[in-house]
């Protein structure tokens, strides 16, 4: 420990790398250099975008109700959500289950297009062609 001008003691930490010598084993770094990019879990990407949406689609119905209608967050919703309209129960819950719909859309389009391209193409990060 060393004393600091003003009382205050203070300690000094040293981080350090250790890489083991002969074949006693990988680092993290070579076992992830090995193994390559990780595919995207499609559940967990489903779900996570699917809340995003939803909890945007909430927020964004709440502004509306409590900002004002003349505001036109309305048009996009209108636009994208099929059947929606300002804003009846069955119109608020159809928005949702469409807000979550998408999410799954976005999760299982994306996440089973990166994941074909990696199997195909990204498994082995030193491969050139």
């Amino acid at each position: 420990m060393h004393s600091g001008s003003i009382g205050i003691e203070t300690t000094e930490v040293v981080m350090s790398s250790t890489k083991p010598s002969g074949n006693a084993g990988t680092t993290t770094d070579d076992a992830l250099s090995l193994r390559g990019p990780v595919p995207i879990p499609l559940i967990p990407l489903g779900i996570s975008l699917s809340a995003f949406l939803a909890i945007s689609y909430l927020l964004c119905i709440l502004l509306g109700l409590f900002g004002g209608w003349d505001w036109g967050l309305h048009q996009p919703w209108l636009q994208f959500l099929p059947g929606f309209t300002w804003l009846t129960w069955s119109s608020f819950f159809l928005g949702l289950v469409e807000s979550v719909a998408y999410g799954w859309y976005a999760a299982l389009l994306f996440g089973g297009i990166y994941n074909v391209v990696l199997a195909r193409f990204g498994r082995n990060p030193r491969r050139t062609g």
